[in-house]
């Protein structure tokens, strides 16, 4: 297929979409190279967005059927698996309708690319924001062990789920307006992304902060297991804990490496945005779409870790797939 067949260059170019600034789609873009990445990304999206869809919501059904697995860092797994689930059944069939369009270079662009970001970012704020919340549950659970049971119960794990998306409906109520609007600026549409950046950075970071130090706490007790006479029952204790923290630590490892392709590429198109060609721009745009494929299957990889990691889980999803009573 020849770059010919996919020059847009004469036909009339409609106006890019504002709500991605620089990074608007334009159909003079649609050439030989983008048209494979945009083929090979869709394909990607199309085999992912079932399986996300079926461990995500077996993730939450086992939770909320299963009284065994009803613990206070389950509860927040399917809270995540919760968010996740919003990715599979919204934000995955939106982004294969943009590369779709994309691909048969029909248009206009701007009013399911309004909804697909919006979906990105509603997406990207739940699940950080739930990443708080189990890592501060592990927190209090190393920090103040003694006092957990007191401190952390069922109910105030559900308080806290509501805040949560209580949080997260109001960090992405400027988004929503600014998709709804139809006379936006580009200073407004600067001054909201770069709230949601500094939502999610902010959340991102605490993540990071409270599972370093998570991390150093559960190998100084590995040590005090080691080199002391500890009580079975709390060395019993410290082991599940570290088994839950060593889950968060994990999960917290997949999302960077999933955001690790867009921050390299957002690296990437900031230093290179002076001088571009319209080709470069148009690969340099492509790319940037494709790497919020890895964005996305960490909703994927998220139920995936909790099987990994839990053999009452593995358990209880083979019962329901079977139709048994675990």
């Amino acid at each position: 297929m020849s770059n010919a067949s996919f020059n847009m260059s004469l036909v009339p170019e409609k106006s890019p979409c504002l709500y991605h600034l620089s990074m608007a789609w334009k159909e003079s873009y649609l050439t030989e190279d983008t048209f494979i990445l945009l083929v090979v990304s869709t394909a990607i999206s199309l085999i992912a967005v079932l399986p996300t869809i079926l461990l995500n919501c077996l993730v939450i059904f086992a939770v909320a059927t299963r009284h065994q697995l009803q613990n206070n860092c389950n509860l927040l797994l399917a809270g995540l698996a919760s968010a996740d689930l919003f990715t599979g059944l919204v934000a995955q069939p939106v982004r294969i309708a943009v590369e779709i369009r994309r691909i048969l270079g029909v248009g206009p662009f701007c009013t399911i690319e309004k909804v697909y970001g919006t979906c990105i970012n509603l997406s990207t704020i739940a699940s950080l924001t739930h990443l708080v919340l189990i890592s501060g549950d592990r927190y209090i659970a190393i920090k103040h062990s003694l006092r957990y049971d007191g401190l952390v119960t069922k109910q105030r794990i559900l308080i806290g789920e509501l805040l949560g998306w209580a949080f997260i409906i109001l960090a992405i109520i400027p988004e929503l307006v600014l998709a709804i609007i139809k006379d936006e600026t580009k200073f407004s549409v600067q001054v909201v992304h770069a709230v949601t950046t500094i939502i999610c950075t902010i959340c991102f970071y605490l993540v990071i902060g409270i599972n370093v130090y998570l991390f150093s706490a559960t190998r100084r007790q590995k040590k005090r297991i080691r080199t002391q006479q500890v009580p079975q029952a709390e060395a019993k204790k410290i082991k599940k804990d570290n088994k839950a923290v060593n889950t968060v630590v994990i999960i917290l490892g997949a999302l960077i490496i999933t955001y690790l392709p867009g921050f390299f590429n957002a690296t990437f198109l900031i230093l290179r945005s002076a001088g571009d060609s319209g080709q470069l721009t148009a690969v340099n745009i492509v790319v940037s779409w494709f790497t919020l494929i890895f964005i996305l299957l960490g909703s994927l990889v998220n139920p995936i870790i909790y099987c990994w990691r839990s053999r009452k889980l593995r358990r209880v999803f083979v019962a329901i797939l079977l139709f048994r009573q675990s």
